[in-house]
C-alpha cells in the first residue's frame, strides 16, 4: 500500500438510512471510536456486523461499508489498520491524567512511547503541533508496514492497554509525539 491508501482515523456524518463505502486493501481490523448510535459495518459487502462506540473488528478486508440505520444523522469516527488491533476504551471516562514530555521518534525507525508496566491503562496519543507525519502507532510487532497511521492535526488517538505502544517513523527528521496517560 502507498500512503495515499492508508487509513487514517476519519471523522464522518451519514444521513438517515446512508451508507458509506471506504476502501484500504489489506485491512486486518476495523475500530469505530466515536459515535452515539449503534452502526450497521460490512466487510467486502458480507455479512453486517451491529458495532458500538469502542468496538474492534478483526477480519481481512478491502472495502468496509457503514450504514447508518437510525432515524437521525449520525456522526462517528472509525480507525482501520493492519498488524496488532487496539484495544479502545469505549464509553469508560479515565479519571486521572499524567502528562508526559513529548517523546523524539527518529526517522526511519520504531521508539518505544508508552511502556506497558506503567500504572495506567489509557494513553491518548497525537502528533506534536508543528511536526511533519504521519507516524504508524502499535504494538512491538510495528514497521513500515504494520500499525494505524497517525497523522498531523488528526484527533488524540485513545488506547487502552497494559501492552508497551510503539510508534514508527517513515519520515526524514524526528518527529515528536504527545503523550497523555490515564487511568
Amino acid at each position: 500500500m502507498d500512503d495515499a491508501q492508508q487509513f487514517k482515523n476519519s471523522t464522518m456524518t451519514l444521513a438517515s438510512g446512508a451508507a458509506t463505502t471506504i476502501s484500504f486493501p489489506g485491512g486486518e481490523w476495523f475500530a469505530l471510536l466515536l459515535t452515539n448510535k449503534q452502526l450497521f459495518v460490512s466487510f467486502d459487502q458480507g455479512q453486517q456486523v451491529l458495532l458500538y462506540r469502542g468496538d474492534v473488528y478483526t477480519c481481512s478486508f478491502t472495502d468496509v461499508t457503514v450504514t447508518n440505520s437510525s432515524p437521525v444523522s449520525v456522526t462517528f469516527t472509525v480507525l482501520m489498520g493492519s498488524g496488532d488491533p487496539p484495544t479502545l476504551t469505549g464509553n469508560r471516562v479515565p479519571s486521572l491524567f499524567q502528562n508526559q514530555p513529548d517523546v523524539s521518534c527518529g526517522a526511519g525507525a520504531a521508539t518505544q512511547v508508552v511502556t506497558g508496566s506503567n500504572s495506567t491503562r489509557y494513553a491518548y496519543l497525537s502528533i506534536a503541533a508543528g511536526a511533519v507525519g504521519p507516524v504508524r502507532i502499535g504494538g512491538s510487532t510495528i514497521s513500515a508496514t504494520k500499525g494505524v497511521w497517525l497523522t498531523v492535526g488528526a484527533q488524540p488517538l485513545q488506547i487502552e492497554t497494559s501492552a508497551d505502544i510503539y510508534v514508527w517513523n517513515p519520515q526524514a527528521s524526528a518527529v515528536p509525539v504527545s503523550v497523555c496517560l490515564g487511568g
